[in-house]
């Protein structure tokens, strides 16, 4: 009677660790659930993360998509003999929002994962723990998930008997992973410029069968999620996915394009399982090599597969909208009206009017285009927009789209106005009779509507840098065509001009509105800008434009007619000091990171050295290495919004000090807890310290590290590598 309590008991106990309660994190429950009830030594076994989401809320894939946060696990104390395996993700869902697509997981899910115990495990249990974190959504918010997670399990040396979760792993990993299928399914890749086309033959029993519906998952997001997935199918039941490369993905070139394919109604005929796993080779299609790009004949968009095509209907929307601005609406039907009065009311002759004045137009647009030529030449030469298409958003052509836009949004909103001394100038030859003054009136009236740059005209500006001469020309005669349009129309039809709205404070507040159009361009190019360059020179950039909003200001309140030409002189030089002075210190600044950046390299290279420190990033794992290798180790503990830490980086820019660093072959580590890293959080704690900035200085050999003052100078940082050789003796 007893041994049978006894053994109730442990069987008992080892059901309530292996049930052990789900933790909840918001909107998903979540606990780590074992194939089998006990462990036995020498065998592997699979345990998973179960996640129960709420109605309506998601967790994502391995690769989230446009937007979100995978799934990660890490385990913790994972006793001496036991190994983890990788997560094995199940095939996820499409998941579309606003166009934004993101790979999702909803309901239940298991995310896998095999444990492998040594022979010689000696433990009674096997205990793990683990910290899960992750992004939970519905379809308006976003909140951070995670929970701390632990399973026991006994060791016994019979065969285990199967858990409850048993069932639903096993369903899992028939229905739910995706299939290797080299028998059914023939996979090929290949890829021409931006595009990527997708081959599927079937073979054996997949031979004849349809399987419906397909969605292509890029494991790596070497595919743009949210692009169009075209899929064409042969009579002989080949199928093909045209794709589109991500202008995101930082990889650079790949060799193989791992991805799973769902299928709608499954890979073979009666099975469930709608995932097939792929990792096809991807070859490269022949494709015409880009033009020379040395002179201003030289195509430089030449790869660009017609992109620049699709700008040509913004090109003459926008050429239109200027027409709304109050400085150029309130003329048009008063310039049409002296076109029949010049013509003596001559319907042939208002019409020849209209024509000569859309000639001027297009004068004064080719003209620009033409002084644009040295601003395109720049950026070819110094190879900042080399490549394909998205290539011409490098750093230093973000910057200048970033401060341009932002310029010409402050125009909009009413800051400033540009070419209205060109306008005055304009008037006096516009006011002639005649075909001279129509024409007149053409060259000027750019001057008073380009300024105004509205929202649709913002990305045909940017692309001129990009286009050839050709090309550019085109552009800006499309623009000048919508800008002429109205007058054209209103020359041949001009009763049509009792039917326009009257002019009135409308207007102003229209103009103003379309100004926080070019306001979210403006944040979003720095939202790229942000991965692209140095926190530091970023920095540089946003009070760049503070400065640009100035020289705007400046502009505004003493450039206008009614002060003295003195006044109007001085105010546009300081104008565009204000505002060119930063775009040229940013792209120092840029060019300064790029020689940086091409310095260390070439030091790794060839080992010379460097007049400046060469930091890591920090992490307990690459401390252990470095000083098991015998390096002396110096971290910086800091954080972007700690101004004392900003101000101990002035000693690091002393050579003579950089030289002790090498001299004494001491790593340097950046522990950056900008983000209040939990990882930098704990390490903190270790030495009873809660704030930076934190240095130490380790010293093979040493039992505890130096700890530096709070405040570095170049003195106290001296002594401590000093130490370094006291311990070498």
């Amino acid at each position: 009677m007893m041994k049978f309590l006894r053994l109730f008991a442990f069987w008992l106990l080892g059901l309530g660790c292996l049930n052990a309660v789900p933790q909840r994190s918001q909107h998903v429950e979540a606990e780590l659930v074992s194939y089998v009830s006990s462990v036995q030594p020498g065998a592997s076994f699979w345990i998973a993360l179960r996640m129960k989401m709420d109605p309506h809320w998601h967790v994502y894939w391995e690769n989230p998509g446009d937007a979100g946060i995978k799934t990660t696990v890490a385990w913790q104390d994972v006793t001496e003999g036991v190994t983890i395996g990788d997560i094995h993700w199940p095939t996820p869902k499409v998941f579309d929002q606003a166009g934004i697509i993101n790979y999702v997981y909803e309901d239940e899910v298991f995310l896998m994962m095999q444990v492998k115990v040594s022979p010689d495990f000696s433990g009674r249990s096997l205990d793990l723990k683990a910290r899960a974190d992750w992004l939970e959504c519905d379809d308006q918010m976003c909140v951070p998930g995670g929970v701390d997670l632990a399973l026991s399990l006994t060791v016994s040396s019979r065969s285990p008997e199967l858990s409850q979760w048993a069932k639903a792993l096993d369903e899992t990993r028939e229905n739910a992973w995706p299939k290797a299928l080299p028998d059914a399914w023939t996979v090929t890749a290949s890829e021409a410029g931006d595009s990527v086309t997708v081959t599927l033959t079937p073979q054996g029993k997949a031979i004849g069968f349809d399987p419906g519906a397909l969605t292509f998952f890029s494991v790596n997001a070497y595919i743009d999620a949210a692009a169009e997935q075209k899929v064409e199918r042969s009579a002989e039941g080949v199928i093909t996915i045209g794709l589109t490369k991500s202008e995101f993905f930082g990889g650079g070139a790949q060799a193989t394009l791992p991805a799973v394919i769902k299928a709608a109604n499954g890979w073979l005929p009666g099975s469930e399982a709608t995932g097939l796993s792929v990792d096809p080779s991807l070859s490269e299609d022949a494709v015409p090599a880009p033009a020379p790009t040395g002179d201003a004949g030289s195509d430089v968009a030449a790869d660009s597969g017609g992109s620049w095509v699709a700008l040509i209907p913004l090109a003459f929307i926008g050429g239109m909208i200027l027409n709304l601005m109050p400085c150029v609406f309130p003329v048009i039907g008063l310039k049409v009206m002296g076109f029949v009065s010049q013509a003596g009311e001559s319907h042939r002759k208002v019409i020849i009017h209209g024509l000569v004045y859309t000639l001027g137009v297009l004068v004064s647009f080719w003209a620009i285009g033409l002084l644009f030529e040295p601003v395109h030449q720049t950026f070819v030469a110094s190879g900042d927009i080399s490549g394909g298409w998205a290539s011409w958003l490098t750093p230093k052509f973000v910057t200048f789209l970033i401060i341009l836009v932002f310029v010409f949004s402050l125009s909009l909103s009413g800051l400033f106005e540009i070419g209205v001394t060109a306008v005055g100038l304009g008037s006096q030859w516009s006011s002639r009779a005649g075909l001279a003054g129509t024409f007149a009136s053409g060259l000027f009236a750019v001057a008073v509507g380009a300024p105004c740059a509205a929202p649709f005209l913002a990305p045909v500006l940017g692309a001129l840098v990009k286009t050839s001469f050709v090309q550019r020309e085109l552009l800006l005669t499309v623009i000048g065509l919508g800008l002429a349009f109205p007058y054209l129309l209103f020359s041949f039809f001009p009763q049509l001009t009792r039917k326009l709205p009257k002019p009135g404070p409308w207007m102003e507040t229209f103009k103003q509105g379309m100004a926080f159009l070019l306001y979210a361009t403006v944040a979003a190019l720095v939202w790229v800008l942000a991965d692209q360059v140095e926190p530091y020179t970023l920095l540089a950039v946003l009070f760049g434009l503070v400065l640009a909003a100035m020289g705007c200001w400046v502009f505004g309140r003493w450039g206008t007619l009614l002060k003295s030409k003195g006044v109007r002189m001085t105010a546009t030089v300081v104008a565009l000091v204000l505002v060119v002075g930063p775009l040229a210190f940013a792209w120092s600044k840029i060019s300064e990171d790029e020689r940086r950046a091409a310095l260390i390299e070439q030091a790794k290279a060839s080992g010379e050295q460097l007049d400046f420190l060469v930091w890591e990033k920090w992490s307990p794992e690459t401390v252990e290495k470095l000083l098991a290798e015998g390096r002396p180790v110096y971290i910086d503990f800091t954080a972007r919004w700690c101004a004392t830490c900003q101000v101990n980086k002035r000693v690091y820019n002393d050579v003579a000090l950089v030289r002790e660093f090498q001299k004494d072959n001491v790593a340097t580590l950046k522990a950056d807890w900008t983000d209040h890293n939990p990882e930098i959080a704990r390490a903190l704690s270790e030495f009873d310290r809660s704030a930076v900035p934190f240095n130490i200085l380790y010293i093979p050999g040493r039992d505890k590290p130096l700890i530096l003052p709070e405040l570095l100078t170049d003195a106290n940082v001296r002594a401590a590598l000093a130490e370094i050789d006291g311990s070498a003796r």
